[in-house]
């Protein structure tokens, strides 16, 4: 763990044990409500989703990377993803618990790939409130919103788009895994908008899947198999983008 998370790591890795208990499922919990608890079920399987990732991160620091997707771009692909999912953890803060753990679980991962950059000291403070209980759910998702934003006016054009792009991937999938349909149709109108304004070289492997998701905009009603396209076509985007 990096040393601007030490000073308070003990709890940190607490927290985060607790969490990893919940992953395996060790630990349950009742759900007062459908909505939340796909909230809470999404939130598991993209946390398990992320420790995978996670663990193929030494290897595709060490080999060069043989994608199409620089690793810088796809770095901050990776980024505005994370930042998005931390959003979605955090606004999960004051109706269930185990939002606390997965919050924790964003930040620290965050603060650890922005080692060195005025972000991470600024999501330490966030990590912090979190930890203390000093602050709401909706309070935490504005900050790391404003951080996330500062983290995009830092970048350059081409890495504006992927971390853009990263963001507007995951609201999408969130939004279809939750069955929202009017944020379906606005961050589907998003990817298509970021379409024309791709950098010049965007892997195919990107643009293609984001282009065959233009068909779901139209649609007044989505069916389940509309949902598990979508869903799908997004995963796809994301895979091309961080592999």
């Amino acid at each position: 763990m990096k040393t601007q998370i030490k000073n308070y790591s003990g709890k940190v890795l607490l927290t985060v044990a607790t969490a990893l208990s919940i992953l395996t499922g060790i630990a349950t919990a009742q759900m007062p409500n459908e909505y939340e608890a796909k909230r809470k079920q999404f939130a598991g399987q993209i946390r398990r989703q992320a420790v995978e990732a996670k663990s193929l991160d030494a290897d595709k620091s060490a080999v060069k990377k043989t994608a199409t997707v620089s690793l810088s771009n796809s770095d901050t692909f990776q980024n505005g993803k994370d930042f998005m999912i931390a959003m979605f953890d955090a606004e999960g803060l004051d109706e269930y618990d185990e939002a606390l753990d997965y919050t924790i679980l964003d930040l620290v991962y965050l603060i650890d790939r922005l080692d060195g950059q005025p972000e991470a000291a600024q999501l330490q403070k966030t990590l912090k409130a979190v930890i203390r209980g000093t602050s709401t759910g909706a309070l935490v998702k504005k900050d790391i919103e404003k951080i996330s934003n500062a983290y995009l006016a830092r970048q350059k054009p081409d890495q504006k788009w992927y971390f853009n792009a990263g963001k507007t991937s995951m609201s999408l999938m969130i939004a279809t895994f939750m069955g929202e349909d009017a944020n379906i149709k606005k961050h589907l109108t998003g990817l298509q908008s970021l379409i024309k304004i791709a950098p010049k070289g965007t892997a195919k492997e990107i643009l293609n899947p984001m282009s065959a998701l233009a068909k779901y905009i139209a649609r007044e009603t989505y069916t389940d198999e509309d949902y598990t396209a979508i869903y799908e076509g997004v995963g796809s985007i994301i895979d091309a983008a961080t592999a």
